[in-house]
């Protein structure tokens, strides 16, 4: 099953094919034959979890954004980490980082929940599990109180939301969805 994202290795396979395409090949049965065995190649590529290496070079992040949602029957990892300091934002799919954006600059008053690890969070993690680590990682031990989704219509039906000190949860059938936490901006949420 194809995994979304590509990998150091499918884009050096991508660009290997473009080469022998650029450079010419002996007829069109070689590309048309090479072609499908390239991107087979590169969608089956392994992923690589880069973000042990980004909280190496730029810390942990001071805000994030982690969503788990199903594609092609397979449940993928979307994240954005922010690093103010930087004005940068750098965007993952199943920890493989994709690209850095800038971003604009945030008032020096700004209030980051930088106590907070985005890699706690895993798929599917039970409420209990992620009320124990919220709590946990929360500076003043703050329990994040819930709020049930079903009155807001019947696509949340079964939903639930955690708010807790700088952070929302949300719950699909108690299982982990979705996390963002929030800054604190004198001009209001960057």
């Amino acid at each position: 099953m194809r995994r979304p994202g590509v990998s150091v290795g499918a884009l050096v396979s991508a660009v290997a094919f473009l080469a022998a395409v650029a450079g010419g090949c002996s007829s069109a049965n070689d590309v048309s034959t090479s072609v499908p065995q390239q991107l087979d190649d590169a969608w089956t590529a392994p992923t690589v979890d880069d973000r042990p290496g980004v909280v190496e070079l730029l810390g942990q992040p001071f805000a994030f954004k982690v969503t788990f949602e199903e594609v092609d029957g397979t449940v993928v990892r979307f994240e954005s980490w922010v690093y103010p300091e930087l004005s940068t934002r750098v965007d993952f799919i199943d920890g493989e980082a994709l690209w850095t954006i800038e971003i604009d600059t945030v008032p020096d008053d700004t209030f980051f929940p930088g106590w907070y690890d985005p890699l706690s969070f895993t798929v599917a993690m039970p409420r209990d599990d992620v009320v124990d680590v919220v709590t946990a990682a929360s500076p003043a031990g703050v329990e994040p109180e819930a709020i049930p989704l079903d009155d807001a219509g019947p696509e949340f039906a079964g939903a639930t939301m955690l708010v807790g000190d700088q952070i929302i949860l949300g719950f699909a059938d108690d299982q982990l969805v979705y996390v963002e936490t929030l800054p604190l901006s004198p001009e209001g949420t960057p």
